[in-house]
């Protein structure tokens, strides 16, 4: 078979998100989509930006908007419910590291974002344990202090 790669931002074209253009704009053309399987299933996306306080403005905005319904399916194969697509996200920090969540009406998480290395390495996930799981094994550099 031909494989053909695509971007980061096409990907998120491909997938109809909503996402600015401005954050696409910061992201390198390499990124990462993978399952893991221990961790229910959930999935996650490793992207590189060229710009923390870019990328950052633009993950918050997304998420303000129409981050859910753009990746809640492709992260956790389960359909938002109303509920879910109007919450907001919350702070949250997961091993020393910043994140924004957003949590279903039980207060599990249900997305979760943050940079993995304070700088330049952006991992979304459908779990939490898929996030921790991402950051172990890709053996992501530690958060270097700001």
């Amino acid at each position: 078979g031909l494989m053909a790669s695509i971007s980061a931002s096409e990907f998120f074209r491909i997938i109809g998100s909503e996402v600015s253009d401005t954050f696409l704009r910061t992201l390198d053309k390499e990124y990462m989509f993978g399952i893991l399987s221990s961790a229910e299933n959930a999935a996650f996306i490793i992207l590189k930006t060229e710009s923390y306080d870019n990328g950052w403005a633009g993950l918050l905005d997304w998420d303000s908007k129409t981050l859910t319904r753009d990746l809640y399916q492709i992260l956790t194969s389960l359909k938002p419910d109303t509920e879910l697509l109007t919450k907001q996200f919350d702070d949250l920090t997961i091993k020393n590291i910043d994140t924004r969540v957003l949590k279903d009406k039980d207060g599990v998480v249900r997305i979760v974002y943050g940079f993995l290395d304070g700088e330049r390495t952006i991992v979304i996930a459908g779990s939490k344990q898929a996030f921790i799981e991402a950051r172990d094994r890709f053996n992501i550099p530690k958060p270097i202090s700001r």
